[in-house]
């Protein structure tokens, strides 16, 4: 799939099997390739801090400690536990055959 043309202010990029995200300075990203799920991120996505790509899924870590997930969730690896708050990092990773969405890394009430 093509790169996005609006590709400009780029902080940070990520990639997983096969789709891309970039994070821009003003705090939206951009995506493109493809995934089973919605590969764009929610239009209304904005304040984003940090960005990680799982194998079909996608995380946005905002500047109020939220987490905003998007992609194929057959795993429910895009569903936020209710009332997550205060997260400082997030990843999304493939391992060993297993699809791990939303992992908490620390937060500031740990």
């Amino acid at each position: 799939t093509n790169m996005p043309t609006d590709l400009s202010n780029v902080v940070a990029i990520t990639s997983a099997a096969q789709h891309c995200l970039a994070l821009k300075s003003q705090g939206t990203v951009s995506a493109w390739g493809w995934n089973p799920g919605p590969v764009g991120p929610p239009t209304d996505l904005a304040n984003v801090v940090a960005i990680a790509a799982g194998h079909y899924h996608s995380l946005a870590l905002k500047s109020d400690g939220t987490v905003v997930a998007w992609g194929d969730n057959v795993y429910g690896q895009t569903n936020v536990p209710v009332g997550l708050s205060n997260v400082v990092a997030t990843m999304g990773l493939w391992s060993r055959g297993v699809e791990i969405g939303l992992t908490k890394v620390t937060s500031s009430l740990d």
